[in-house]
């Protein structure tokens, strides 16, 4: 496309005010530095401010030494802070968040995946500053992965044998999988003896608060995985809890032709679409069971995961990216 790219990258919102930040996460530290990314024979800066003063000079030489670059414009990927919208005051800022919900941010283009729905969808038009433009992107985001580097088995995983396994993945399972979750959990093994449960991400409390239970003995914690994509080939089914994210591992499932169990309304969803979401959690009970009893359904389901898996790669995201900056543009004449 004959773009020429710097990354900025600045975790660093450990230091700075609480009242500057929206949902803080309490980043700091990072890559400190200037760095060239090999990319496919091409080499893309990177510079690093690691921001772990949080001083205010730090921050102002950032946004001086990107001014200096003289960008066409400033895209903000999944940024939830006032630093980055500082840079329209030289060129144009374009917000893009990493989910399905509107980005906060005072950019003067606002990236959506899909519109909201009801009273969210209405809130988020009210909220929209005079010179604020949105964008509602046509087609869908797609997923680029690395090939698995094996084929796991259960057992190299520290799995039993004979068992059909649900895959939870996510990078704040100790948040996302509470008390109503966890209820939807144990329905499932109450009713499919065969089910176990495989935790792919962080979550240490709930696997203390697990630890000696019965239903424990059947929820098997595999910590962060690499090989993300290898470690599916050993798993039978994905599902997602209530929340936001998760958009990127649902849509690696798929990849591995792992079907997958989502309520609606979420990233996950947005990924998967309809042949994978249920509508309740009564519902969610009732298709993990029948996953795990239906052969022949769950064969059926499995091909579709493998087809809609199909759908990305790397054609697919310079088409998706060539469609973004082209909207861009047009908006921004």
């Amino acid at each position: 496309m004959n773009y020429e790219v710097c990354i900025v990258t600045c975790p660093l919102d450990a230091h700075l005010p609480f009242d500057l930040w929206v949902d803080p996460r309490y980043y700091y530290g990072g890559f400190e530095g200037v760095r060239e990314i090999p990319y496919k024979g091409v080499n893309i800066k990177n510079i690093g401010f690691s921001m772990e003063d949080g001083s205010l000079e730090r921050c102002s030489r950032m946004l001086h030494m990107i001014a200096a670059w003289s960008p066409w414009l400033v895209l903000e990927l999944g940024v939830t802070n006032p630093l980055a919208d500082l840079c329209r005051e030289f060129t144009t800022t374009v917000a893009m968040a990493m989910t399905t919900e509107c980005p906060v941010s005072e950019a003067d283009i606002l990236i959506r995946y899909v519109p909201g729905t009801g009273a969210y969808e209405e809130a988020c038009k009210k909220e929209l500053l005079p010179y604020q433009k949105q964008i509602f992107m046509q087609e869908k985001l797609p997923v680029i992965a690395q090939e698995a580097e094996k084929e796991c088995v259960p057992d190299e995983l520290g799995l039993p044998e004979g068992k059909f396994f649900v895959a939870v993945v996510g990078n704040r399972l100790d948040l996302e999988i509470d008390e109503a979750f966890l209820n939807i959990m144990k329905q499932i093994m109450d009713a499919a003896e065969n089910v176990d449960f495989a935790i792919i991400g962080d979550a240490e409390k709930l696997q203390e608060k697990l630890e000696g239970t019965s239903y424990g003995k059947r929820i098997h914690f595999l910590g962060y995985c690499m090989d993300l994509l290898g470690t599916y080939r050993a798993l039978h089914l994905y599902l997602n809890p209530r929340r936001l994210g998760g958009g990127w591992s649902s849509a690696m499932a798929l990849m591995a032709g792992l079907p997958v169990v989502t309520l609606p309304a979420c990233d996950v969803a947005y990924n998967v679409g309809d042949e994978f979401t249920v509508m309740t959690e009564e519902e969610m009970v009732d298709a993990v069971v029948r996953y795990a009893s239906d052969d022949v359904f769950y064969g059926q389901k499995k091909q579709i995961a493998i087809e809609k898996g199909r759908d990305g790669g790397e054609q697919k995201m310079l088409e998706y990216v060539t469609s973004l900056f082209t909207r861009i543009q047009e908006n921004m004449e």
